[in-house]
């Protein structure tokens, strides 16, 4: 039986710009960021889609985590084909459906 989880990232949606001081209100300056860091913020965007792909396809975002490792390392189509989890080679006993929002 698969069971289906809900994630939620910290500081998305769960607070509005209206609920905050104008104080922690991120700034609207109409200049652009260095081209230094520029690249860190692409670089760290790269990181982090990598980090959320597919370990088996790298296409599609890993959205399954096998039982009983815990690891979130496959997407759903990639998941039916696998007996052992890619990342530590553990035998999946069960799969856990998971939405990143």
């Amino acid at each position: 039986m698969d069971t289906i989880v809900v994630l939620q990232e910290e500081g998305d949606a769960s607070t509005s710009a209206s609920a905050l001081d104008p104080e922690d209100a991120p700034s609207t300056s109409s200049t652009s960021p260095p081209d230094s860091e520029r690249k860190q913020n692409m670089s760290e965007l790269l990181r982090l889609k990598r980090m959320s792909a597919c370990k088996v396809c790298h296409k599609s975002k890993a959205s399954v985590v096998f039982l009983p490792c815990g690891h979130l390392a496959s997407c759903a189509s990639c998941s039916k084909e696998l007996r052992n989890c890619p990342l530590c080679q553990m035998i999946v006993k069960e799969t856990v459906q998971s939405f990143i929002v």
